[in-house]
């Protein structure tokens, strides 16, 4: 846009450049903690731009600045949780009701509908997306069209991004338009009447990761333990009661937890990698099977403070979790965070040195426990 500045987020340096889910995911932290609006609302603005059928870009192209990738189902839900966040935080109405509300209401008509990659809404409200050949979620290695971690289907954290989506649109849409914030809240409603029935796993005692249709189009639930449900628990507005959103801190923080963030699989599941070693088939094989991620303390810590209403034994709780990593940036980071640590200790970090989210997390999640509140 001639005559007006864009701004984006580096994913990771010094291999990652601007990644849409990495971006929304870093930008509450990043931008608006530190009250830098203006870069904020302008990032919003450079994807908004890019929008295609309701889909943010999971990336621009390193070597074509007009090309742009659109395999992701989860960076359009986090664009929208950045830009409510970004509207309660700097107060600037005007861009909601200019073009934000705008760009929002399309990602979910086009969610809800269906587009590309095989998104859309089921009969019971939760979002499904993708198939055996395609990575749309974070958890997106792939090497020489070997799939690591498929998690085709319904991806507990996609769905409980897209309640939050929901609920939150129907607050900020009540102002203006009526009618659309009463669609919002029924879609909602309809979401969380699914979540439950679809995702709790009471013979695991903890959420299903996906649920994935077989060869014969019946669901099939994926018990696999990993980090993803701790969104269900963290996110302002949770599907879940309550007791269930204790239940997954529980064993998410007794199964998952290191000092350095989440593993992406316990140590005594049969497909954990403790090490990050190897050529990049191997590494990309371990990437998501047990490798820590620091930016998973963020909703760790969060889902912490919520479960117990942001009680005192709640904030001293969140902080002695992303404590180790305050150390780490205060002395070996050089006031950077590592993309990932190896699962086994002493959970030697490697991948990027200065990663957004990781930074990004740790920072929101202790300006959320020194105010102990929105």
């Amino acid at each position: 846009i001639a005559g007006q500045k864009l701004s984006t987020i580096i994913a990771g340096y010094p291999w990652v450049a601007d990644w849409g889910r990495d971006t929304f995911i870093a930008l509450p932290g990043l931008l608006l903690e530190t009250g830098r609006y203006e870069e904020a609302r302008a990032t919003l603005q450079t994807f908004a731009r890019a929008l295609r059928n309701g889909l943010v870009p999971n990336r621009f192209d390193d070597y074509d600045d007009s090309a742009a990738h659109y395999n992701t189902v989860d960076a359009s839900l986090w664009f929208i949780h950045a830009a409510m966040r970004y509207v309660q935080s700097s107060g600037d109405t005007a861009s909601w009701n200019d073009w934000l509300a705008e760009a929002c209401g399309r990602i979910i008509r086009a969610y809800s509908d269906g587009t590309e990659n095989n998104i859309r809404a089921c009969e019971d409200g939760l979002i499904t997306a993708g198939d055996a050949g395609t990575q749309l979620t974070w958890m997106d290695a792939k090497t020489h069209g070997v799939i690591f971690t498929p998690r085709f289907g319904k991806p507990v954290e996609i769905n409980a991004l897209w309640y939050h989506a929901l609920r939150g649109m129907g607050r900020l849409m009540a102002p203006e338009d009526a009618a659309a914030a009463e669609r919002y809240n029924r879609m909602a409603a309809q979401v969380a009447e699914s979540f439950v029935p679809c995702f709790w796993n009471e013979h695991l005692g903890f959420l299903n990761d996906t649920v994935c249709p077989d060869e014969a189009g019946h669901w099939q639930p994926d018990g696999s333990l990993r980090p993803n449900q701790i969104f269900a628990a963290a996110l302002p507005d949770s599907p879940l009661p309550d007791d269930l959103r204790r239940k997954v801190v529980e064993v998410v923080g007794h199964r998952l937890l290191t000092p350095f963030g989440l593993r992406t699989l316990p140590v005594d599941d049969h497909r954990y990698h403790g090490k990050y070693l190897g050529d990049q088939f191997h590494r990309d094989k371990a990437y998501h099977q047990g490798t820590v991620w620091p930016w998973l303390i963020g909703p760790y810590a969060e889902a912490v403070l919520r479960t117990d209403a942001f009680s005192q034994r709640s904030r001293a709780e969140a902080l002695r979790a992303i404590e180790p990593l305050l150390q780490f940036m205060d002395s070996r980071g050089l006031g950077q965070l590592h993309e990932i640590h190896e699962g086994d200790v002493p959970h030697r970090p490697v991948g990027c040195p200065a990663q957004a989210w990781s930074v990004a997390e740790v920072l929101r999640v202790l300006r959320l426990i020194e105010r102990g509140g929105d």
